[in-house]
């Protein structure tokens, strides 16, 4: 198992009144608080739009261990080759700083 560069997830969505949405570990950091991954503030754009931008973003460790686990699958096999296999490859190497465009 390769130990990823990010925080570790998983991670959550909490509120913080109607401006911003924090994105945070679920597991306790050092001194036990979940830690902050980030803030999702409603400037500029509504707060539907930073609540729904922070769940998808609490999201992404599960959703970049299942694409990787859903790519291990289907090596060695003809879709490995087909143009969704390979939007996937882009989008874990952009989730890995690997992407060059």
């Amino acid at each position: 198992m390769v130990k990823e560069a990010h925080t570790p997830g998983p991670w959550e969505v909490s509120w913080n009144g109607p401006e911003v949405a924090f994105v945070e570990t679920v597991r306790p950091g050092p001194d036990g608080d979940p830690q902050e991954i980030f803030g999702a503030a409603a400037e500029g754009a509504t707060t539907g739009e930073a609540i729904a931008n922070a769940h998808l973003c609490a999201a992404a460790p599960c959703m970049k261990s299942a694409l990787r686990a859903l790519l291990d699958e289907i090596s060695g096999t003809a879709a490995i080759d087909s143009e969704a296999a390979g939007k996937a490859f882009a989008a874990l190497a952009k989730a890995e700083g690997r992407a060059t465009a």
